[in-house]
């Protein structure tokens, strides 16, 4: 445990590096508290798929594909900010990704965290429908 401007927390963790950039930058007013969740575990996301997610508006189904950050299920009072993408199907895996070749969010976010440069995020990626080319 390591404390840096009254903060503590683990120096591994890329959300800590980031709330100790914010507080030594100013960002966080004087005597504001900052709520810091150091994670230990592997910096590694996880994508869950949600088939046949129904769109009344559409009239269709379409599957969502939801990257949750690495410490996610650590501590149910963390929030994160949500991105919402298009082309769900080409987000995380090649597999699917319309064209063979996926945008590598999963693997940038990771990266980008685990270097402390951006807080972990949840990404919401929607499935474009056959009709769309």
């Amino acid at each position: 445990m390591t404390t840096i401007l009254g903060i503590s927390g683990s120096l591994r963790s890329g959300s800590y590096n980031s709330a100790l950039l914010r507080a030594a930058s100013g960002v966080v007013p004087a005597g504001a508290t900052l709520d810091i969740y150091p994670f230990f575990g592997p910096p590694f996301g996880k994508v869950t798929i949600v088939k046949d997610f129904a769109s009344p508006q559409m009239n269709n189904k379409r599957a969502l594909r939801i990257y949750l950050p690495p410490s996610y299920g650590e501590n149910a009072a963390k929030r994160y900010p949500v991105l919402y993408m298009h082309d769900g199907q080409n987000l995380f895996d090649a597999k699917t990704a319309s064209y063979g070749v996926e945008w590598g969010v999963d693997e940038t976010i990771n990266r980008l965290v685990a270097t402390g440069a951006m807080d972990e995020v949840i990404v919401v990626g929607i499935d474009s429908t056959p009709d769309r080319i």
